[in-house]
This record gives C-alpha cells, structure tokens and sequence, in this order.
C-alpha cells in the first residue's frame, strides 16, 4: 500500500480480483465511510444498479444510502476502482475529529440464493490528528491499494 498527503480530503485507489463467484463477469461493489464504532458516514461510490441488494454489510450500514453515490452500473470483470472523501457526512456536514473506517466491499454472488457476503476490506484511519498513516491488511481479493490520506 502507498500512502501520500491529500490535504484536505481522502483519495483512495483499489483493485479487486475475482473469487470465482457466478457473476464475476458482472461484478457489483461499492466503498464507504463508517466511524469506528460502526456508524455510517457517507457512501462514497458504488457501481451497482439492480443487484446492489447483495452488498449486504453496505446495505445493513448505510440503510440503502446512495446520496451522490451512484457512479457505475455492474461492471464487466476486475478494475481499478477510485473514491474521493471530501471528508463530509451525507448531510454536507464536515466529519468532526476521530476515528473512521474505509469500507470495501464487492461481490459476485447473490445473497438471496444463500450465498455469504462478498469480501469486505476495513481500513481505519483518524482525522484531527495530523497526517494518518492507514494500515491496510492482506487481503486476496483486494490489490495494489492506494491511499492519499488528509
């Protein structure tokens, strides 16, 4: 993972690799902002139409939010993926000091016939506090993860 100083907003740049589901050809996903205790900040981008029902852990934090979110219809295979976090909530509200958390999530599955969740990266960070380094785990189904942090 590179990290660099954005100044005053989070950009962010990731690419997600197949897991073999039945729809990886049309794969859907999205990235969010939570705090670190779990409550939704802002949907950041989301590239699903019909099926964004499947992103489960999205859909069970951001209550189906989509507030200037919707850049993408399902996608044709495995890319790099851009957000950009001007760091305010839904509301237009700037994010007050603290703790938060980047949410990944993507899938190539449907949940409503059984399948689990797609994979899901948290990457937590602070504002307030001077430059953040985020530390970003392993992950096989998330590659060369760029973030400029504020």
């Amino acid at each position: 993972m590179q990290i660099a100083d954005a100044g005053e907003q989070l950009e962010v740049q990731w690419r997600t690799r197949s897991y073999g589901g039945e729809y990886a050809s049309d794969n859907v996903g999205v990235a969010w902002i939570e705090t670190t205790s779990g409550a939704f900040v802002r949907t950041l981008t989301i590239w699903a139409e019909v099926r964004r029902k499947h992103l489960v852990r999205w859909q069970a934090s951001a209550q189906g939010d989509v507030i200037d979110a919707v850049t993408s219809a399902t996608r044709g295979g495995h890319r790099t993926s851009e957000a950009v976090w001007d760091l305010r909530d839904a509301l237009g509200q700037a994010a007050p000091p603290g703790g938060y958390r980047l949410m990944l999530e993507f899938t190539e599955a449907d949940s409503n016939k059984g399948d689990p969740p797609g994979p899901r990266l948290e990457l937590p960070f602070s504002l307030g506090e001077g430059p953040s380094l985020p530390v970003a785990p392993e992950h096989p189904q998330y590659r060369d993860l760029l973030v400029v942090a504020p």
